[in-house]
């Protein structure tokens, strides 16, 4: 058994309760939202190949989602108050999870329409651990929060799914740039900048701003938003003009080598008696290309043991990407 210490972590949404939440039903009170077998939603979610994949999101019911449509059913047709302002919030969340978008619409619009403290404020989250005597004095994993940068994202994803899409992009710039959150943590900034940038992917491409997802996600051709990247590419030229780019990127590549080495270590036999760690030591760089009339930086070859990275090298990793391969397809 081969344990690396370069650890990639992918995450995958589960939607494993739907079964049991399509069989659930609630009580036949005309007066009360229904949540029966008629859930139906399709996840928004695109793929052009295993490397080269969009942002998407998904609804993802829980059996939590339908105790608080029943216990809090009669706040759907009312107005947040000081009393029921976070059980309003947490029933119009379990709805837009199952999916029934016009009555979690009209609860988020409530939300960021109001103009009371409880909605307009914003809560610190402290990462302090209860119990401990100890204080984090630079709040290094502490965040702040607010109800409209919440509603507002899932009013972006709203209008998205009902392919309203100029709504869409004013609630995710709402989100981005007026209920303004603060994370401070790089994880957690990374994981937020991630679904505000992705949601703009979205907008983007359902507007058909081609011009503006090219200026915006080239720079990081390589992440998970270039199956859209590679779409306003395709959009705005033709096959024959894409290959030229790429021949005229691949000799605009630099690269410069570093002076010193590097280090990996990798265990093997991991938990096992005769587990034992291997150093690795090689020689890396960074090296820039110029894409489509933008520089971007290029993803790092893996390197073995007494390796030194080259341009070459760089080239090869570069024709090995699923964005590379989608653009010549």
């Amino acid at each position: 058994m081969i344990r690396s210490y370069n650890k990639h972590i992918k995450i995958s949404w589960l939607t494993v309760l739907l079964i049991i939440i399509s069989q659930i039903s609630y009580s036949q009170d005309p007066t009360k939202l229904s949540l029966d077998t008629t859930w139906s939603f399709e996840p928004i979610s695109f793929s052009m190949s295993s490397m080269s994949v969009e942002y998407s999101f998904s609804h993802s019911p829980s059996i939590d989602d339908t105790i608080i449509c029943d216990k809090y059913n009669n706040l759907i047709n009312s107005d947040p108050t000081d009393k029921n302002y976070s059980a309003f919030y947490s029933l119009a969340c379990s709805i837009w999870e199952l999916g029934k978008l016009k009555e979690a619409e009209s609860m988020f619009l409530k939300i960021v329409d109001s103009k009371k403290p409880y909605y307009t404020d914003n809560y610190y989250h402290s990462s302090d651990i209860s119990g401990d005597t100890t204080t984090n004095i630079y709040g290094y994993g502490s965040y702040t929060s607010n109800y409209k940068n919440y509603a507002s994202r899932y009013l972006t994803k709203i209008y998205l799914e009902k392919q309203q899409y100029k709504l869409a992009l004013k609630f995710i710039e709402l989100t981005d740039k007026k209920y303004v959150v603060q994370q401070n943590c790089g994880t957690g900034y990374l994981w937020y900048r991630n679904e505000i940038d992705g949601l703009y992917s979205l907008c983007y491409d359902g507007l058909g701003m081609y011009d503006t997802i090219i200026e915006k996600y080239l720079p990081n051709y390589a992440d998970y938003r270039n199956a859209i990247l590679v779409k306003a590419i395709k959009k705005k030229y033709t096959q024959n003009e894409i290959y030229a780019y790429l021949t005229k990127a691949e000799i605009s590549v630099v690269c410069i080598v570093d002076t010193f080495q590097s280090s990996s270590y990798t265990t093997y036999n991991y938990g096992n008696e005769d587990e034992r760690t291997v150093e690795s030591k090689y020689t890396s760089g960074i090296a820039t290309i110029k894409l489509f009339g933008k520089e971007a930086i290029l993803d790092e070859p893996s390197l073995e043991n007494g390796e030194v990275v080259s341009r070459e090298k760089f080239l090869k990793e570069f024709e090995k990407s699923g964005f590379y391969k989608a653009l010549i397809e």
